[in-house]
């Protein structure tokens, strides 16, 4: 069968590129709209059915992408990544709200008439992990919990740790400026880049967290004493920019004052040439004979 132009533009705008996980992909996955807990707008995640994992579906796009697909060029120069996330997080904003004061059943507090979805939430969530966040009260079935703040800013402030441990293994560089991670020499990390790599790590988890959450966790970790001292730290180090634009530029204007110049000695006049000197006067130029008269 011929295939038209007009077809081929249909399959190019349908193609698009996702990169997940093997065993995600093959089978039962599910796609589907919850909150997101940091900002409340919607977000899509996929669900597999048969491991009972969230993957979020985040959306990478830059101007002027395109992909070739088989035969065809597609327009959508988008990249779809799926990254697992901890289903705690999408379940901590109902229980927050929903059970702050008294003992709720899990069923009462995934209630969403906007994300009807939200109800399978409690398919990849067992006592063991709620527990991480509120206290339970009666039938171990029924699921009914409190939600207990403390036990979840342990939680995150444990889940940051790990973070931190993460990167520091991927041995990222995190100095300012394009220089490459290839050229770190040592694995060894001083005390700026660990605060460097703890703020990192406290912006990522932040990113799934409100903001009234975020500055929770923020006080919880004491990342003001942190955020104090690298304010400082850009502080001086600009200052010692300016300083040393200072230092330049005084002496530039040196360098533009004109110099004082040297007088030149002036040449001894020897004995033999005095004497030529003064035999050549009343004598003349040999190019006056030439001239016309």
């Amino acid at each position: 069968m011929d295939v038209t132009a007009e077809t081929k533009t249909k399959c190019a705008e349908s193609h698009k590129v996702f990169f997940l996980n093997d065993y995600v992909a093959r089978r039962g996955m599910q796609l589907l709209s919850f909150r997101n807990p940091a900002t409340g707008l919607c977000s899509k995640y996929i669900f597999h059915k048969k491991s009972n994992e969230f993957f979020e579906l985040l959306k990478f796009n830059e101007p002027f992408r395109t992909w070739f697909v088989g035969e065809i060029v597609t327009d959508d120069g988008c990249i779809y990544l799926s990254p697992p996330v901890d289903p705690l997080f999408l379940l901590l904003h109902y229980v927050q709200s929903q059970a702050s004061e008294k003992y709720v059943p899990l069923e009462h507090i995934l209630v969403d008439e906007n994300y009807r979805d939200v109800t399978m939430i409690a398919d990849a969530i067992d006592m063991d992990q709620l527990l991480l966040i509120a206290d339970q009260k009666g039938d171990a079935q029924l699921k009914a919990v409190r939600y207990n703040k403390e036990k979840t800013l342990h939680w995150l402030a444990y889940k940051c740790k790990l973070l931190q441990d993460a990167l520091r293994q991927r041995k990222l560089n995190l100095d300012s400026g394009a220089k490459s991670s290839t050229f770190v020499v040592s694995s060894k990390i001083n005390d700026q880049q660990d605060d460097d790599i703890q703020l990192l790590a406290f912006g990522i988890l932040s990113d799934y967290l409100s903001q009234e959450m975020s500055d929770s966790l923020s006080e919880y970790l004491n990342l003001d004493v942190i955020k104090s001292k690298k304010r400082k730290q850009t502080s001086d180090a600009a200052m010692n920019k300016n300083n040393k634009k200072i230092k330049l530029s005084i002496v530039d204007e040196d360098d533009e004052v004109t110099p004082t110049p040297v007088p030149i000695a002036e040449k001894k006049t020897s004995a033999k040439a005095k004497q030529l000197a003064k035999s050549a006067k009343g004598t003349k130029n040999i190019m006056s004979f030439f001239k016309a008269k």
